[in-house]
């Protein structure tokens, strides 16, 4: 059986939107395994370290991406992981 090719003009719009599709969840998994390549290497150069007994500059820079100071004394710290805790 002799394949037909498609065009790209000639595509019915839910072949076309499910292409679409298809394109965002490849990107979501590229973006995902790049994340989960960086948590790792984290989490290994986290291994490597003796435990914190004392506070230390680098271990706050190497985690803390920023601190955010509301109006009302509220504090949110905002990790490099996106990871947030409010107080």
């Amino acid at each position: 059986m002799k394949r037909k090719k498609i065009k790209k003009g000639n595509l019915t719009p839910s072949i076309h939107c499910e292409i679409l599709y298809l394109g965002q969840l490849a990107q979501q998994i590229t973006d995902r395994q790049a994340r989960r390549q960086q948590i790792e290497l984290f989490l290994a150069g986290l291994k490597k370290r003796e435990p914190l007994t004392v506070f230390r500059d680098e271990d706050w820079l190497a985690m803390v991406d920023y601190v955010t100071v509301t109006e009302d004394a509220g504090i949110t710290v905002t990790f490099k992981d996106g990871t947030e805790i409010e107080s």
